[in-house]
């Protein structure tokens, strides 16, 4: 097998690896956004009767939690394009001949590391992280405390059962751009 059909096939499992996590999470949790705030209608709570400040303040709260979802989609995905930047530089400070196994590196780098973040580096790190209201994400998981100070955090594994929520994978996609981003320094 060549090495090229090799970058590929390692490539391509760790895509398919990343996108077989979410399966068992179907399960529960907030599957299509409803309860995170996605409406972007004015819709009276009566409709014989026209919209109240009370529907007014609730239809504003979602607007705003979908534009920040969407600001921290976009935001994650120009920090994801640097990966092409930062193949671009290792390749133009090595020789010809080895420019595929630089980008080859990079591509594993990321597919090993998504991996294992999703797996089990997000559900310690983020845990047993309190909500954050602006995206909709809700706490997920669990952490010791001692007075203030949080000592450790632990939630599902492979972002499973409540992790399953439309605010808490944006928050890890955006937290896992910026572990590639750190992951792949030592490549370079």
């Amino acid at each position: 097998m060549t090495r090229k059909k090799l970058s590929f096939l390692i490539l391509l499992l760790g895509f398919v690896a990343l996108l077989g996590l979410s399966a068992p999470a179907y399960a529960s949790g907030d599957k299509d956004g409803s309860k995170t705030g996605t409406d972007t209608t004015l819709i009276s709570s009566n409709p014989d009767q026209p919209a109240t400040a009370k529907d007014v303040a609730e239809a504003t709260s979602k607007n705003r939690i979908a534009i920040n979802l969407t600001w921290l989609i976009v935001a994650g995905a120009l920090v994801f394009f640097m990966q092409a930047g930062f193949a671009m530089v290792e390749t133009g400070f090595c020789r010809a001949k080895n420019a595929s196994h630089v980008v080859m590196t990079n591509y594993l780098v990321f597919s090993v590391a998504a991996l294992a973040f999703a797996l089990i580096g997000y559900s310690f790190m983020f845990g047993g992280l309190a909500d954050i209201p602006m995206i909709g994400f809700k706490q997920f998981g669990h952490s010791v405390s001692v007075s203030d100070w949080q000592i450790f955090a632990w939630g599902p594994i492979a972002l499973t059962g409540n992790a399953y929520d439309v605010g808490v994978l944006a928050f890890f996609f955006f937290q896992l751009v910026f572990m590639d981003t750190m992951a792949t320094i030592p490549t370079g």
